[in-house]
Parts: structure tokens; sequence; C-alpha cells
């Protein structure tokens, strides 16, 4: 792991660049010329031999050249053939070097009689005069690399200017809360392209996926489905917005005449409000995101078919208390049901989603929303009844009105459309959740 690092790190753009990227060019470059290196000037099995191979050659001095670990006893080899230097880079004024040691710290039930002991010991050790007694008697390697700047470190231990030319990177301990496991499903990966020819561009990326999370973005590098669906959802919103011009010419009165004006600007927005959840999906998912995902799905039913269910109330062909009072209060009786929906929705934002990470061994990672506390699944619980109860007294008023000659188009028009919306729904639901 820490070798495949330093081999990345010394082939990257140039001296202030970071780590390149598994996906970059530059991390390609990395593979190809160490799996050139192995092919033509050493072996599989040199390549794959433990520390006591390498050690063994050390001491013996029968190897051209060794990278192996600094330690102290190996700098106070007497007459070694060995000179100590820096990796070799891609290119002139490159090197890199991994860093790795020891961590020294403070348990946080320490007795307050003896933290202050305690914290007077880890600022003897790390300070920089006890750090300079260890590096002059060879004892460590420093992360103080101002210490090899000083006259009489340089002039105490060999090979001073190599310390001062190193390009550390940090051993990347902390990249996940399983370090050990990510190690192994590294290298096992890069050893797949290294002794068993895998192909370099699939082998980097198979590593680069195992703890990269995927979202649907507008970058097209990767795929080009995010900036697509922005396009066709937008442009689509921009033509539906536009359309309702023709509501208000008289050439087109008998096709919307099925409904009032502003109840087709409310079913207008409920279908700018189902297809904005498209956009929720684009981009780094949040918790926000799943909160508003939901709203616009569930307030999307309301807006849509609330109007509608206020019609069919209305023309119901038997006179009934509800049919009269909803034709004599048709604003009043959109308005609660509105604003019902719009309370019960509401109410999800007062308590935040959880965005979980799915893990796909050997496939790419990505995150879904799940709901986090009991509070946020008895209110979506709520606003399921509510809706399916929106449903069902459509889908009951369309049956008992089916054969009426003034709505006989419409009617099923609107039968098409639950269905589509139920299935729809209950899709999008699952895959969001679950």
């Amino acid at each position: 792991m820490c070798s495949i690092y330093e081999l990345l790190y010394s082939c990257r753009a140039d001296y202030d660049s970071p780590l390149p990227e598994l996906t970059s060019k530059e991390a390609l470059d990395a593979a190809l010329l160490i799996k050139k290196i192995k092919d033509e000037i050493s072996s599989d099995a040199i390549f794959m031999s433990n520390l006591d191979y390498t050690f063994g050659k050390l001491m013996t001095g029968d190897a051209l050249f060794l990278k192996f670990f600094i330690y102290s006893f190996v700098l106070m080899i007497e007459n070694s053939p060995y000179v100590i230097s820096n990796l070799p880079g891609i290119r002139e004024g490159l090197t890199s070097t991994i860093l790795s040691g020891y961590n020294v710290g403070i348990i946080n039930h320490i007795d307050k009689d003896k933290l202050s002991s305690a914290v007077k010991v880890v600022e003897f050790m790390t300070s920089k005069e006890t750090q300079k007694i260890f590096v002059m008697n060879q004892i460590i390697v420093s992360a103080m690399s101002s210490l090899y700047k000083d006259k009489d470190v340089c002039d105490a231990i060999i090979n001073c200017e190599m310390y001062q030319d190193v390009q550390p990177i940090l051993k990347p301990a902390d990249i996940t809360e399983n370090y050990n496991e990510y190690s192994i499903k590294y290298t096992n990966y890069f050893f797949d392209f290294l002794y068993r020819n895998a192909d370099a561009s699939k082998t980097l990326k198979a590593m680069d996926d195992i703890l990269r999370v995927y979202d649907v973005g507008l970058n097209s590098k990767d795929t080009s489905i995010g900036l697509v669906t922005l396009i066709v959802f937008s442009v689509t919103i921009v033509l539906i917005i536009c359309s309702l011009a023709l509501l208000f010419s008289e050439k087109y009165n008998k096709l919307f005449s099925f409904l009032s004006k502003p109840s087709w600007c409310l079913v207008i927005l409920g279908i700018i409000s189902i297809f904005s959840i498209s956009f929720t999906k684009i981009g780094k998912l949040t918790s926000f995101k799943c909160q508003l995902s939901t709203v616009l799905l569930f307030m999307s039913s309301s807006l849509v078919y609330v109007p509608i269910l206020c019609k069919l109330l209305i023309e119901f062909p038997v006179e009934i208390k509800i049919s009269k009072w909803v034709e004599n209060n048709k604003k009043k009786f959109i308005s609660i049901l509105i604003c019902v929906s719009l309370i019960l929705n509401g109410l999800l934002f007062i308590d935040s989603y959880k965005v979980e990470e799915i893990i796909i061994n050997e496939g790419q990672n990505f995150k879904i929303c799940k709901i986090s506390s009991a509070f946020t699944v008895i209110i979506n619980t709520v606003i399921i009844i509510y809706t399916v109860i929106l449903f069902l007294s459509l889908l009951l008023l369309i049956f008992l009105e089916w054969n009426m000659t003034k709505l006989f188009i419409e009617l099923r028009f609107v039968v098409s459309s639950i269905y589509l919306n139920v299935i729809t729904s209950v899709v999008l639901f699952i895959f969001s959740y679950f």
C-alpha cells in the first residue's frame, strides 16, 4: 500500500501537485512504468519477495538498488556499499517518501493529578530539543524538517542533504474507518495488474471505486446523465409553463372546459413538482434533498388531483349534501385539502433524513435516503394514508360517473393518470429509501 502511494506521488505532474487521482493519466503512467521495470529489469519473484529477502541483500551487498525502510541499525552499518537516497521520480526534481511512525497520545479518562505530568512527557518527547538529540544519535528520523537545516545535526549524521530534499506524503491511515480492509483490497487490485496482467485502466478504476461514492453530477467526465437530465427537464418545465397561455386563448377554451383556469394552474404546478423531483437527484445527496424529494412527490398528488376531485363531486349525478356544498364552496374545498397536505408535508422538515452509503463490492458505491426517526415514519405514514384516501375517493367517483357522456373522455384520462402516478410513486419511493 505504502509503496503504491510512493510510486503514484513520484509520478505527479510537478513538484507542487498533490497525489494524482487514480483515474488520471499520471496514475496510469506510474502503473505502466512500474510494470515495465518489473518485466524488463526485475522479476515477479523479486517484486514479491518479503522484507527478509531485501534485508539479506542489504547485508551482503548483493544488489544494485534496494528499497527499504530507514532504520537506525541500517544507518550504522560500517563499510556498507550502499548510499541512501530519495526514490527517483518520473521526471527530474520529483521524488516521494511515505510518512509513517508511532502515535503518542493521552487517554481521555486519565486522573487529573497525572494529567499535568503526562502532558509534560509528551511535550518533552515532541520538543525540538529532544528530537534534535534523538536525530543526532541516529535513534529516530524526525518529521521536523527544520532539524535537517541545523549545522550540528548535519555534522552528526550522514546524508543530511537527502533529508532536506525529502518530498513526503502521509500514509493514508485515516482515509477510511477500516484501513486494513481497504489496504488489502487496494493492493490486491494492483497486484492483479502487476502479476496477473489485468488491464491497467480498469485496475485503477477498481481501486478508485473502493471508496468513491457515485452521484449523478453535471460533470460529463464520468457520465452525461446529470447534464442531459437537467437540460431535458428544464426545457420541459419551461414548455409546460408556456402552455398556460393556451388557457387564455378563446380558440382552445372548449379543450380546457373540464376545469376552471385556477384549477388548471394547480394541476400544472403539480406536474412541475413531479418533474422537479429529478433535480433533487443531481449532485451530492443531502438530508435536505431527501426531505424535498418526498415533499415534492406527495404535494404533486394533491395539486393535481384535488381540483379533479372537486370537479367530480360537483358533477355527481345524484344530488347529495357534500356535492352541493362543494359546488357552492369550490375555493374553500380545494384550499382546505391543499392546506392539509402542505401542513403534513411541512412537518417532514422538522426532523432530518439520514443519508446512508451503500457499499458495492467490486462495483460503484452510492447513497440513499433513510428515514431516521419514528416521528418521520409516522408523518410519512399519515401522508400516505391521506394520499390513498384521495385516490380511492377519485376512483370511487370515477366508477359511479363512468358512463356520463359529459365526462366520458376526461374520466378515462384521469384513471390512466392515477394508475401511472401510483406505480411511479411506489417505484420512486422504494428506490429512494430501500
